[in-house]
């Protein structure tokens, strides 16, 4: 890459730490093995760098909104990519919004992302784009699981009794 490269920062909002931090270990692994090798892209002929800058939303909202506006305002970051959480991501969301940061979301079903923010799951947004599998596709892919798993025990029978009556042990 050229010396005379411009440098593109992409931001990226995890949960590093706090109750979500298990979703985000498989995107820090990720950032580890790549951070050692930088890379960069043409546009138009013209060379630019990358770097990637990454802040912990610490698994709530108000952690979210800081690490948006740290990217935004301290590392300028081009774009936003996030993940995990019904609250955390639209507060990222929502603060690429207001910042007009373009900002790629993912790991959320869609319909609540979407109500999350305006109430409406197709909602318009203007620099956020979220992109995930929705309720209804997490419906068609486990029902047919509990129909068709096989089981090495049985269960015995309810044994039904009239109200208010106890078991015999």
């Amino acid at each position: 890459m050229d010396d005379a490269a411009a440098t593109v920062c992409i931001g990226v909002v995890a949960p590093l730490t706090g109750r979500l931090a298990p979703l985000g270990e498989p995107l820090s692994f990720v950032l580890r093995k790549l951070a050692p090798h930088p890379t960069g892209f043409r546009n138009g002929g013209r060379p630019f760098r990358v770097r990637v800058a990454v802040r912990d939303s610490r698994s709530e909202a108000q952690g979210a909104r800081q690490a948006v506006r740290e990217l935004a305002q301290d590392e300028q970051a081009a774009i936003v990519l996030t993940m995990a959480g019904t609250q955390v991501l639209p507060a990222v969301t929502d603060t690429c919004e207001q910042l007009g940061v373009p900002c790629v979301s993912t790991t959320c079903p869609w319909q609540a992302y979407g109500y999350a923010r305006c109430g409406d799951a197709l909602g318009s947004f203007r620099w956020t784009y979220h992109f995930a599998w929705g309720l209804d596709d997490i419906a068609n892919a486990f029902a047919p699981v509990g129909t068709t798993a096989r089981t090495t025990h049985r269960r015995k029978p309810v044994e039904r009794r009239p109200a208010g009556q106890a078991a015999a042990r």
